[in-house]
């Protein structure tokens, strides 16, 4: 057995040798608003993930927080076949919370559309 793994074994070097490069850390609110200009430069959803190394999810959740000040719209994010209906049903439906208005409702709409449009309704209700 060669020095390296008798070091291993006994503990005395660490089984990841790979360096831990320190990560830059972002505030969120930074992260939001990078994804927000190069969604403004007419970077799709999908290009920002891939750019940004983060989910769809993650960057329609970073472009929907810029709706209440009206920097996006509810339909740069959906369709505006799908917003329409979700305006039209949801209002009609009895659900507890998110999921289960999501199990009411029909497949072709995602998690995320019925959050924003949900959303939605909740602040034109306050105002």
């Amino acid at each position: 057995m060669n020095i390296v793994k008798k070091m291993i074994l006994n503990r005395m070097i660490p089984l990841n040798l790979k360096k831990n490069k320190p990560k830059k850390k972002v505030l969120k609110n930074e992260s939001s608003k990078t994804s927000l200009e190069l969604f403004q430069s007419g970077k799709s959803i999908s290009e920002i993930a891939k750019l940004r190394e983060f989910t769809e999810t993650t960057i329609f959740g970073h472009l929907s927080k810029f709706i209440s000040s009206g920097e996006v719209e509810v339909t740069d994010l959906i369709s505006e076949t799908h917003y329409k209906e979700l305006l039209e049903i949801i209002p009609k439906l009895k659900f507890e919370n998110l999921s289960d208005l999501e199990q009411q409702l029909d497949d072709k709409y995602s998690y995320s559309e019925i959050r924003l449009v949900l959303n939605d309704l909740k602040s034109t209700n306050q105002h």
